[in-house]
């Protein structure tokens, strides 16, 4: 929790995050993670790792409006999911254009991608 709370109360500071919820005028950034609790091995604590996740960037109220998806939920070799993480790059009509793979070393933290959204709307801020 400490990593989350440092990183919004960056958000916080630099004013992209209000309340915990993103503010940008016509996007959304959709999280979901799948959690599990492992336990040492003295049984006295536990500690929560996220196992799947979802980082979908999208217009608000637009059909075809994804921006970007990061996600783990699937592999599909014939889609061209060669990797378990990777993301997926829609162009402007919500069309998916591109799969980009990554390592596990190399998959972004919540942190990264709400700086990505957040530069994605700076850079076309009339979305």
């Amino acid at each position: 929790m400490d990593i989350h709370e440092t990183s919004m109360d960056r958000f916080h500071k630099q004013g992209i995050v209000l309340k915990d919820n993103l503010k940008w005028y016509r996007l959304i950034l959709e999280v979901q993670k799948s959690l599990i609790v492992t336990k040492y091995s003295d049984r006295s604590k536990g500690l929560i790792q996220s196992q799947d996740y979802s980082y979908n960037l999208r217009r608000k109220n637009k059909k075809n409006s994804e921006i970007f998806r990061y996600d783990n939920w699937h592999v599909h070799a014939r889609r061209g999911h060669k990797e378990r993480f990777h993301k997926h790059v829609y162009d402007s009509y919500g069309k998916e254009i591109e799969i980009q793979e990554y390592k596990l070393k190399d998959w972004p933290e919540l942190s990264n991608v709400i700086d990505e959204a957040n530069q994605y709307y700076l850079d076309n801020i009339d979305v």
